[in-house]
């Protein structure tokens, strides 16, 4: 099954040495596609990426950290597949992207980790749609929240986005789409 990689293990490392200009390079085949109009909501992403904490291990995500996931999750779908991954919009708040709907569900947890209240089923996901999102947790998801903050902190989204207004769709696709190199169809 064709899948989404990243081309160049190295360049998370930069971003860790504090180069927050540099961003992972996404590979993906042509005969990869995730289906064009979503299904899925951007709280079935959420519950997606709070199911991949592992408390036991010290890898936890708060309110922070899973909007600038849903960011990234959003951003590097709509540059590969000139789609959004779900419905809702993404707006520009004084620490980064967030969608307001996710931030106002968990914001009870204040800066601490979010602890699933619900049963988590992938059931609505394509086959496609989990290795897109564990592709995206597997860069993003092992950075701290403070840490991605400041990585979209120097991102043109967000940059050129005024306060409390939602970042263009389109505005993220010109600029995520330059991150996504396409693999020639295997013979």
């Amino acid at each position: 099954m064709p899948r989404i990689s990243v081309i160049n293990s190295a360049v998370p490392d930069a971003i860790v040495a504090g180069n927050t200009s540099v961003r992972p390079v996404f590979s993906c085949s042509s005969a990869l596609t995730l289906q064009s109009i979503s299904t899925i909501n951007c709280f079935d992403i959420a519950n997606f990426f709070l199911a991949q904490q592992d408390e036991n291990a010290g890898d936890t995500i708060s309110n922070l950290k899973l909007q600038k996931l849903l960011y990234y999750a959003q951003g590097y779908h709509l540059g590969m597949f000139s789609s959004p991954l779900f419905p809702e919009r993404i707006e520009a708040w004084t620490h980064g992207p967030v969608v307001s709907a996710v931030y106002h569900k968990y914001k009870t947890f204040s800066g601490g980790a979010i602890l699933p209240t619900e049963e988590i089923s992938l059931k609505q996901f394509t086959r496609s749609q989990v290795d897109f999102l564990n592709e995206i947790y597997n860069v993003f998801g092992q950075y701290s929240a403070w840490k991605l903050r400041d990585m979209t902190h120097n991102e043109d989204p967000w940059k050129e986005t005024p306060l409390n207004c939602e970042i263009s769709r389109s505005v993220m696709q010109n600029y995520f789409k330059q991150f996504i190199t396409r693999d020639e169809e295997q013979v």
